[in-house]
């Protein structure tokens, strides 16, 4: 009987040698990432940044704001807050990345995306709201209710960076990004707001006022800062 052992096809050696070339390249990279813990040693803060919340500060996903135009003293002050632990996010992604930026880098990174040019508003959120619903976000953000002790959203919410630190621009921003925002300090998920401001305004307002405010602020241009 004869027993010579089945030849592998041709179609089995390219499959073989696919897989060691595939292993080869990806070998070299894993003690690094393990060494480095995600990875990102000696990378500029900016860049690091910008894997998530784009290089020019526009992200794709309402998961990550827009950074680009953003107050500089806001973006810092977010930084800290998340290496302090007083700010957290789903998942706890910015809790870990921070940490992969050295302290006196929060300053130049805020200072990158500042510069950066402002996003476009999103035209079409605001297409959405009823005339009824402009009203309601107009008076909200220019007067306020004074009968439920809600001040005008523009007297902290403003263009220049010397206005309050904590205060970011609301404009030119993901609308699902500012929903959320508004729910998690309504709730109490987020309690960075040391001055009790926004825990206290979000309670008092309802969740269609908040998913107005969202999209009107989406919808509106970015200046100044």
């Amino acid at each position: 009987m004869n027993y010579r052992q089945k030849r592998p096809s041709i179609n089995s050696f390219g499959l073989l040698i696919a897989g060691i070339v595939a292993l080869c390249l990806t070998m070299p990279l894993v003690p690094h990432a393990l060494a480095d813990g995600l990875g990102y040693d000696g990378l500029p803060p900016q860049e690091l940044c910008g894997l998530c919340h784009g290089l020019n500060g526009i992200s794709a996903t309402s998961k990550f704001p827009k950074l680009a135009g953003q107050k500089a003293s806001y973006i810092e002050k977010q930084l800290r807050d998340f290496l302090n632990r007083q700010r957290g996010n789903d998942g706890g992604q910015m809790a870990s990345i921070v940490t992969e930026i050295e302290p006196e880098q929060f300053a130049e990174a805020a200072r990158y995306f500042q510069k950066q040019p402002a996003p476009k508003p999103d035209l079409e959120s605001l297409a959405e709201l009823s005339k009824a619903d402009v009203a309601i976000a107009r008076n909200l953000i220019t007067t306020g209710r004074s009968s439920d002790g809600i001040p005008a959203c523009s007297s902290c919410h403003e263009a220049s960076d010397a206005k309050p630190a904590y205060a970011p621009h609301l404009t030119a921003q993901h609308r699902r990004y500012l929903a959320k925002q508004l729910i998690d300090f309504k709730s109490g998920n987020r309690t960075n707001d040391k001055t009790n401001t926004m825990p206290a305004i979000a309670k008092k307002l309802s969740d269609r006022e908040i998913e107005i405010l969202a999209a009107y602020y989406a919808g509106q241009p970015r200046g100044g800062g």
